[in-house]
């Protein structure tokens, strides 16, 4: 007898702990503006879409290694997400950041006709879409090629947080639960136009490694010069 299981693996963050990232990076930020009203340290933020790497085909790929069928699949892998920097400017040309980011929950809700109901919900918990929060610190390069434009290059690392939920939807109750963590590379490019001496407009890309997939975020964003 075969058993049809629908079960929403969702990808979620402890946001409670964003606020607190994001008022140690501002006090921080307001201790140098206290310190120093003429400094090299900047602060950039910025919000943007972020989407992963992976297809509704790979996924259904990696579900049929464990001879799973899958009916129906559906991935809600678009997303916002926003990020928040401190800045310091070595020289003209080159700078370091520390950040906090966050690429947000990824959802994937999937069907399958199976004969054992336990395997498919442990083989599924495994083939989860990827996302996740943490910490980031940057090598950047800028470029001005006027008083106006710039552009910037960026090379760090990402310190990164999961917690993976698994649930029945028609039971309506959780099955399993994962965290996981990592440190990857990340990299970007971003074009700054500046509207004052003090404060430039921000279209920045990026991508992050997390494990075996990739996630890319297109973010707009303000930086301010202390």
């Amino acid at each position: 007898m075969k058993n049809i299981q629908k079960n929403k693996i969702i990808n979620t963050k402890m946001w409670a702990n964003t606020p607190v990232y994001t008022t140690v990076l501002m006090c921080i930020v307001s201790s140098v503006a206290q310190a120093n009203q003429d400094t090299n340290w900047y602060l950039n933020a910025g919000l943007g879409n972020v989407s992963g790497s992976r297809s509704v085909a790979q996924y259904s790929k990696d579900l049929s290694k464990n001879d799973i069928t899958v009916t129906h699949i559906d991935i809600d892998n678009n997303r916002m997400g926003f990020k928040l920097n401190l800045g310091y400017e070595v020289n003209d040309s080159f700078a370091i950041e520390l950040g906090y980011l966050d690429l947000n929950d990824v959802k994937l809700e999937l069907t399958a006709v199976v004969s054992d109901p336990d395997l498919f919900i442990k083989d599924a918990a495994t083939v989860h879409p990827h996302s996740a929060n943490g910490f980031t610190i940057d090598t950047v390069y800028r470029y001005d090629f006027n008083d106006s434009y710039d552009l910037s290059a960026s090379v760090g690392l990402f310190k990164w947080y999961s917690h993976f939920n698994t649930y029945d939807m028609i039971k309506g109750k959780a099955l399993s639960s994962d965290n996981r963590n990592g440190l990857d590379l990340s990299y970007g490019l971003s074009g700054g136009y500046k509207i004052t001496s003090s404060f430039s407009l921000l279209l920045t890309w990026q991508q992050f490694k997390l494990g075996n997939d990739t996630s890319q975020m297109w973010s707009v964003g303000t930086r301010y010069q202390f």
